[in-house]
């Protein structure tokens, strides 16, 4: 975690940490506390991780979420490619509802 903070920090201010696989214990909490990260997980996961389908995950997002949902995509490998097509499919049909897409840091600024 630290290591990937030192890294990242180069070219943007790191202030969230999602722990991989949303696991977490006490002492993730406190090294990302003691970088000044805050921990967050997410709200809909379309299980993108098991189900290798831009289908069934657009499907599922789109049923599923809520304002102020957060969505858990996976990016690595293959799962770019359909990560990128899901959200081709479900960012108009969400901003047609009415949501407005945006960054974990203004979505949580915006709670404040």
């Amino acid at each position: 975690m630290t290591e990937a903070g030192k890294i990242l920090a180069r070219f943007a201010l790191i202030r969230w940490l999602r722990p991989g696989g949303g696991f977490y214990s006490h002492a993730i909490l406190k090294i990302a506390a003691e970088n000044g990260y805050r921990v967050v997980l997410g709200s809909v996961f379309p299980y993108d991780t098991h189900i290798p389908s831009v289908w069934f995950a657009s499907r599922f997002i789109l049923a599923r979420t809520r304002p102020g949902d957060i969505l858990v995509l996976h990016d690595g490998g293959a799962r770019g490619d359909r990560t990128a097509k899901t959200l081709s499919q479900i960012l108009p049909q969400l901003q047609r509802r009415g949501y407005e897409i945006v960054s974990l840091s203004t979505l949580v600024d915006s709670a404040l």
